[in-house]
């Protein structure tokens, strides 16, 4: 359940539990399917129900519920109290299953604290001999790419957990494989590889999105509270208005992400971070972030005439600087608003409809069928009466032929606008 249950599984079963004779075995599985589901509060009690509940002989049941108090603490930036459920974890049974888990959670308290010696000596195994690897080994090799990140070797994590998402493709769990993709693209982030960091960032979301792990974010709530120790520590320094606006921005996105936490006003934070980004000290680049992640936001929400000022105040910043990954994604935020793109008109070609435009970008830059469904909030049969009228106005039989249309003729975007 912990690495391949997803949230209606969780749901049908739960009865079926309830049903079971009051104990600590009964409490973890409760705050088990809690926690899949998405109920954080629900999980948390279960867990500490089953602590108090455990006998002498649960020594099993100890270590599986104190791993996942461990987590719980990791996630909420709690590193001593993570550290110290890993170690009641280690401590209380010798060979149970979660056991590497609960090393890897003892290796992130140690990392963040500033530990990282400590931390990579947590997590005891070295996976760099194997061939093949099991979870267990996938879960190190997890745990050290974090570390090397967090140390600021982000090269180093690129390559353990490079090998770990590799690895986890296929029959491995998808949970390790969603983890290793968001930190690797983190890392890949740091060391200038843009276009990398979007898909490999994006590939996380979606497979996220579809195995169902909506626990994962928890993930989310932990960046937020991690937000609010660096704004207070920012807030009264001069000469950080960049620093101010990408800690407003980055909360904006996490109650984004979140579906917006109770008091948050999503729209608010965005505002709040565009009137910071307006800053003439702040980077061009970040005023053009704060615009787009606003549009993005707004367009997912379904306010697409809203998202469209937004879109365009980013994408003449980013056509200037010229960032291409961003400006790529700004061009399939547009798209998706219905919007022609280029010099003035759809660079497919003239004749289509505003939302045969929209399919005909999304599908050159890529995107599958239900991708773009997804990005248009329409069908995928929608997206296919679409596609076969643009095939058929454009003169074109595949989507290889339609994508290197489009991509001859974005290519001169990028310093068009350079004057501006």
């Amino acid at each position: 359940l912990l690495l391949g249950g997803d949230a209606l599984t969780a749901v049908a079963l739960q009865p079926d539990v309830e049903a079971c004779q009051a104990c600590a075995q009964r409490h973890y599985v409760l705050g088990l399917l809690a926690a899949i589901a998405g109920d954080r509060d629900g999980g948390i009690r279960h867990y500490e129900r089953a602590w108090s509940a455990v006998e002498p002989d649960d020594s099993l049941v100890a270590a599986k519920t104190a791993t996942q108090l461990g987590i719980v603490a990791s996630n909420e930036g709690r590193a001593p109290e993570a550290i110290e459920w890993s170690r009641r974890a280690l401590n209380a049974h010798p060979r149970f299953p979660d056991r590497p888990l609960a090393r890897v959670m003892e290796a992130f308290g140690r990392g963040e604290l500033g530990q990282f010696d400590e931390g990579m000596a947590a997590l005891q195994s070295d996976p760099a001999e194997a061939t093949e690897l099991d979870a267990d080994q996938m879960g190190v090799l997890v745990g050290r790419g974090v570390l090397h990140l967090w140390s600021e070797h982000p090269a180093a994590a690129v390559a353990d957990l490079t090998r770990a998402d590799e690895a986890a493709r296929g029959p491995g769990p998808m949970l390790i494989r969603i983890i290793a993709l968001l930190y690797r693209a983190h890392a890949e982030y740091r060391l200038g590889r843009w276009d990398e960091s979007l898909v490999h960032a994006e590939l996380a979301v979606s497979l996220g999105t579809d195995s169902g792990h909506v626990w994962t974010l928890a993930l989310t709530h932990g960046v937020a509270a991690l937000l609010d120790e660096l704004e207070r520590r920012v807030g009264s320094r001069p000469h950080n208005a960049t620093t101010k606006a990408v800690v407003a921005r980055l909360r904006a996105l996490a109650a984004s992400a979140a579906g917006g936490r109770p008091g948050d006003d999503v729209d608010a934070l965005f505002e709040r971070a565009e009137l910071l980004a307006a800053d003439a000290d702040v980077a061009p680049l970040e005023r053009a972030l704060v615009h787009l992640d606003h549009g993005a936001h707004l367009r997912r929400r379904g306010r697409r005439r809203a998202a469209v000022p937004h879109l365009a105040a980013a994408r003449k910043i980013l056509a200037g600087l010229g960032a291409v990954p961003f400006l790529e994604r700004c061009e399939r935020e547009l798209a998706a608003c219905g919007q022609a793109v280029g010099t003035g008109k759809h660079p497919a070609g003239s004749g289509l409809t505003p939302q045969e435009e929209a399919v005909a970008t999304l599908v050159g830059t890529g995107l599958t069928n239900r991708q773009v469904a997804g990005q248009l909030v329409i069908s995928t049969k929608a997206v296919e009466y679409h596609l076969g009228n643009v095939f058929a106005k454009l003169g074109v039989s595949r989507r290889a032929e339609l994508a290197a249309r489009i991509a001859r003729a974005l290519r001169p975007l990028v310093g068009t606008d350079r004057s501006s």
